[in-house]
């Protein structure tokens, strides 16, 4: 039976329609989930406990599961279990995103550069320091006039 692996945080509602699919598809999914890893299995799903923010501990705890029992596949629920995921799939040599796609997808300013840079059309974007001055961030950006269309459009209809 194939073996999937999981990565959801434990509150996710979706890992119980993973859970249901599998089931249905004959295959084995292990879950590896965002909790505490003092507490012994506290959902009754065993469940490998890992951190998201410590990824490189997480990567390393789900490798070493993989050795006694290896995993076919990987699945990730979420931005944050997808950087694990690209990882873990890298290190157990399973397909899967690239970790630099993975990391390009969560940013729309990444995402958008790339598209623009291999000659795709993107919309009209720009980089801005959240910090800036407001009124400046927004002189600075060319905006339609859509009030002065609506009052053109409505001299000429006379309803």
């Amino acid at each position: 039976m194939p073996r999937v692996l999981l990565l959801a945080t434990t509150t996710g509602y979706q890992t119980r329609a993973f859970g249901e699919a599998a089931e249905r598809l004959g295959v084995d999914l292990v879950y590896a989930t965002d909790r505490c890893n003092v507490l012994d299995d506290p959902w009754q799903d065993a469940a490998l406990a890992i951190r998201f923010q410590h990824e490189h501990e997480s990567i390393a705890a789900i490798a070493q599961a993989a050795v006694a029992k290896p995993i076919d596949g990987v699945l990730a629920v979420g931005d944050r279990p997808s950087i694990i995921a690209a990882a873990t799939c890298e290190t157990l040599r399973l397909p899967w995103h690239p970790v630099d796609a993975v990391l390009a997808a969560r940013s729309k300013l990444l995402t958008r550069q790339r598209l623009a840079n291999a000659g795709l059309p993107v919309p009209w974007f720009r980089e801005i320091d959240m910090a800036g001055d407001p009124v400046a961030l927004a002189a600075a950006v060319p905006m339609r006039r859509q009030a002065d269309r609506a009052d053109r459009q409505s001299r000429r209809d006379p309803r």
